[in-house]
């Protein structure tokens, strides 16, 4: 009976893990009725007003470097010229993959362009390739039968691909909660549902962190949304993380008004601007809680000014803005963000409109600060609510295998085969 569980979970554990998505695609054209830098030409000439005109026998059309021919897992490659011929169908053009230096790939797919007697007319002609894909860079047409002239005025592709899939899996107190999949190069986006917490713990996040048990201020970098990086090469596990939530304030919320900056903000004078000067205060603040909103009434006297001002909260931008003073007339210059910030605030302002004698003064008449009511820290992160179990990955077949994890108790011996 024991040797058929393992066997269980050897045979859940492989169904997990990288795969493939088979079937999707990617796409590219050139519009060439005019010159294109991506394409190489010989033995063309002008026709039609366009500039891939053949004439000849082995004129060539060569495109050796598009980057989705590097796509992993190609299991088909098509390809096409957009074309004609005028005059009869006596002509033929060789469809060829190429290698990064130019030379073609196997054998070569014979189409005949369209007859048509205008440029507006032609049409495409395609070519599909299975085999001889891995060194294909890119592909190229010849002129293998001549008989009436011919005009390519177009070009493109569509690769098939199996594209790489890997395993993610969510972890919760140590233990699996759910799996999801995600394709190569891109993010990991989490499961419906929240974690239960922790007691006394919220939950915060994610994080490719195992912290555990022990407390600790660095949970790694935390997501909500998606993953912070893209998964790549490899099955992922990320830690549901919590967290011991501190709330300070009355939640009532607070608005503050400052007409006289000396006490609050270290700046005695309201004047931002005298004659052009472009070195302006900086003000500076710490409110007690998060600020969602600040509007700051200003004026200018006299002349005309135009000034630059940046608000930053905790060192993070609350926005930017540009005044256009004219006259005198006090107004209001209103920055607000959906979710408020906290720490320090500080308010710049730089003229930008030239210096000189003659601008006026640019009054800052009064700040006034929002204030949320309350500001929620955290602290003391933990992915795991019971210091006594231990979570334990192991993978199959020399580390090529899928990433299978597990809660054991400590100290005690587990059977992995």
């Amino acid at each position: 009976m024991k040797h058929t569980k393992h066997l269980l979970v050897l045979w859940a554990a492989l169904l997990l893990g990288a795969g493939n998505a088979w079937g999707a695609t990617k796409t590219g054209s050139w519009n060439l009725t005019s010159t294109s830098t991506a394409w190489e030409a010989s033995g063309n000439e002008t026709y039609f007003s366009q500039p891939y005109g053949y004439k000849k026998v082995n004129g060539t059309l060569l495109n050796k470097s598009i980057a989705d021919f590097s796509t992993a897992g190609i299991t088909e490659i098509k390809v096409g010229f957009k074309c004609l011929q005028n005059g009869a169908t006596t002509s033929k053009i060789t469809i060829y993959l190429v290698d990064k230096d130019g030379n073609t790939i196997g054998d070569g797919v014979e189409v005949t362009p369209v007859n048509a007697s205008a440029a507006t007319n032609t049409t495409y002609q395609y070519a599909t390739f299975t085999t001889n894909l891995t060194n294909a860079t890119g592909f190229m047409m010849k002129v293998t039968t001549f008989g009436k002239n011919i005009l390519v005025n177009g070009a493109e592709y569509t690769i098939t691909y199996s594209e790489q899939t890997y395993s993610v899996q969510w972890m919760v107190d140590g233990a699996p909660w759910q799996s999801t999949q995600v394709n190569e190069g891109a993010k990991a986006t989490p499961p419906t549902g929240t974690p239960t917490a922790c007691s006394g713990k919220v939950f915060v996040g994610w994080s490719s962190k195992n912290i555990g048990a022990t407390p600790t201020d660095d949970p790694g970098k935390l997501f909500t949304d998606e993953s912070p990086n893209a998964i790549n090469g490899t099955d992922s596990v990320f830690y549901a993380v919590f967290a011991t939530a501190t709330t300070t304030g009355s939640g009532s919320g607070a608005t503050h008004n400052w007409t006289s900056y000396t006490d609050d903000w270290g700046v005695a004078s309201k004047s931002w601007l005298r004659n052009g000067n472009a070195t302006l205060p900086t003000f500076k603040y710490t409110p007690t809680y998060a600020v969602s909103k600040i509007v700051l009434n200003v004026r200018q006297s006299n002349k005309t000014g135009s000034n630059s001002i940046e608000i930053t909260i905790g060192g993070k931008s609350f926005g930017s803005k540009v005044s256009s003073l004219s006259g005198t007339t006090a107004y209001d210059i209103t920055f607000e963000e959906a979710t408020a910030m906290s720490g320090e605030i500080v308010i710049t302002c730089t003229n930008t409109s030239g210096s000189g004698t003659g601008k006026g003064t640019f009054y800052l008449n009064s700040i006034t600060v929002y204030e949320s009511g309350s500001t929620t820290t955290y602290s003391d992160y933990i992915t795991q609510c019971d210091g006594s179990k231990a979570s334990v990955s192991y993978n199959f077949n020399g580390g090529d295998g899928t990433c299978t994890t597990a809660t054991v108790n400590k100290g005690d011996n587990y059977a992995i085969c």
